[in-house]
C-alpha cells in the first residue's frame, strides 16, 4: 500500500505531517530489542505519513492506454529491427 507522497509537494500537507509526527512520537518507545525499537518508529511513521498523505491512486485508465500503446509501438521497432 503506498503513499501518496506528490501531496508532499503542499506545505500545509507537510507542517500536518510533521506536527502529527511530533504528536505520534511523543508516546514511549516499546522497551525491548533494537529492532523491536525500529520496528516501532519505522511503523509510526509510515502509519502517519499514510495518515496524512493518504492513499496512492492506481494508474488511471488513461496511462495504461497510453503506456499499452508505447509497448506496441517499441515492440513493433524490435520486429523491424530484427527483420
Amino acid at each position: 500500500m503506498g503513499i501518496h507522497t506528490s501531496k508532499a509537494k503542499n506545505p500545509e500537507k507537510v507542517e500536518m505531517l510533521v506536527k502529527s509526527l511530533e504528536d505520534a512520537l511523543q508516546t514511549k518507545a516499546p522497551e525491548g530489542d533494537a529492532k523491536q525499537r525500529w520496528d516501532h518508529l519505522r511503523d509510526t511513521i509510515h502509519g502517519t505519513a499514510f495518515s496524512v498523505f493518504g492513499r496512492k491512486q492506481g494508474r488511471t485508465q488513461d496511462w495504461i492506454d497510453a503506456n499499452a500503446v508505447n509497448t506496441v509501438i517499441e515492440g513493433n521497432h524490435v520486429n523491424i529491427a530484427s527483420s
